[in-house]
């Protein structure tokens, strides 16, 4: 949570030359979230997003936001203004609902949005499709499942990912952790 501007710059510059599509930045549970709880950012969420913006010329650049710390009006028009190109929308994987307007919102300002399943393992398969579902009606433009227990094996993921792309037209992603 608190990565120097000078290696942001640096490393987002670097970034930029290899091809890679898209580079994330900010505070690692997103804009708005610094606090003594999770963590505090000695940067404001923009001076991290306009010093990546700042050296970036081909690379995206990309941001998580999760309803409960952003809000649309105070964290993600201002981000989008200084150039976030992409916005990472998580929530609990069985709460998508809190993410609906958010969605609508960005939809409004042609950004691209990618919709995060967290804690996916809380969840049946079938829970998790009806979510995913809301979701891609709302207009997100992709949806990342995020195994945040570390749980899944490769059948289950498997499974997963075949039952969400045969029956959504967004292209899925998948976010794993080895909690072991």
């Amino acid at each position: 949570h608190s990565i120097n501007e000078k290696v942001i710059q640096k490393y987002c510059e670097m970034i930029n030359e290899t091809g890679v599509n898209i580079v994330e930045v900010g505070h690692g549970n997103g804009l708005a979230a610094s606090s003594f709880q999770v963590g505090i950012s000695p940067y404001s969420d923009l001076d991290i997003i306009r010093t990546a913006k700042s050296v970036l010329t081909k690379t995206k650049l990309a941001v998580h936001a999760m309803p409960g710390f952003a809000t649309f009006d105070r964290d993600l028009k201002p981000a989008i203004d200084n150039g976030v190109d992409i916005i990472r929308v998580g929530t609990h994987c069985t709460e998508t609902n809190l993410s609906l307007d958010f969605i609508e919102k960005l939809n409004s300002l042609k950004v691209q949005v990618i919709s995060c399943l967290m804690m996916s393992h809380m969840a049946s398969s079938k829970e998790l499709l009806k979510q995913a579902k809301l979701l891609e009606d709302a207009g997100t433009d992709a949806l990342s499942i995020y195994d945040s227990a570390g749980s899944f094996d490769i059948e289950k993921t498997e499974e997963l990912i075949e039952l969400l792309t045969s029956n959504l037209k967004i292209p899925i992603g998948f976010h794993g952790h080895n909690n072991l």
